[in-house]
This record gives structure tokens, sequence and C-alpha cells, in this order.
């Protein structure tokens, strides 16, 4: 069993709907949610001129590998209709996998510690 630090953030199409749907979604496909933040909300940096993200951290208890766990939630964004159009800009979902126990990871998929 691992233990993951996922931040989900949303800034689109009811943000509070879409976080409680990835939060669903991830119960479902990726772990056991031992813990949520509250939400909070948080300015959008890089490209500003986009509407305040909400935010909750979720702390998961999986058996999936990092590199799997990551699959995962970029499957659930593409399910949730995430579209990728401009990097840093709007979305409805945004997945973050923060940290799987005290592992390290550096591939084209995926960098543990998550470096932001």
């Amino acid at each position: 069993m691992f233990k993951a630090y996922i931040l989900s953030g949303s800034n689109l199409d009811q943000p509070l709907d879409q976080l409680q749907e990835a939060k669903e979604r991830i119960a479902a496909r990726c772990g056991k949610i031992l813990a949520a933040s509250e939400i909070y909300a948080s300015p959008p940096w890089g490209y500003t001129e986009q509407p305040d993200f909400l935010n909750q951290a979720l702390v998961v208890e999986t058996i999936l590998a990092p590199e799997a766990l990551m699959q995962s939630l970029l499957q659930i964004e593409q399910d949730m209709g995430r579209i990728r159009a401009r990097h840093m800009g709007p979305r409805r979902i945004d997945l973050d996998l923060l940290l799987v126990d005290q592992l390290t990871c550096d591939t084209p998929l995926l960098l543990l510690p998550h470096p932001r």
C-alpha cells in the first residue's frame, strides 16, 4: 500500500461540483480517501487572465504504484472533459500527484515530489 497526496483544482463549470466529482472518481478508481482538506480559493498564476481556482488536497491509500496512479488521474481528468488548450490556462479539473510516501520519481510522465 502507498499513501498518496493529491491536489485537485478547478476554475470552470461549477468548480465545487467538479472537485466533488473528482473526489468520487478518485475514491472509486484509485483507493480509499483517508483525509480531505477544506476547499480553498487561490488566484491563478502563470496565465492570470482567468477565474480563481478552488482547490482541495486529498490523502489516498492506494495499491497503485506512482506511475499507474498518475495514469489513473490523467484518465479521470480526460473522462471529466479536461481540455489542455493553454498551458496553465483555465480547466475543469486538474489533478496533481504531489507525493507518494517518501518515493522519488523522475520520468517523462511523473516527477515526485511534485516540483510546485
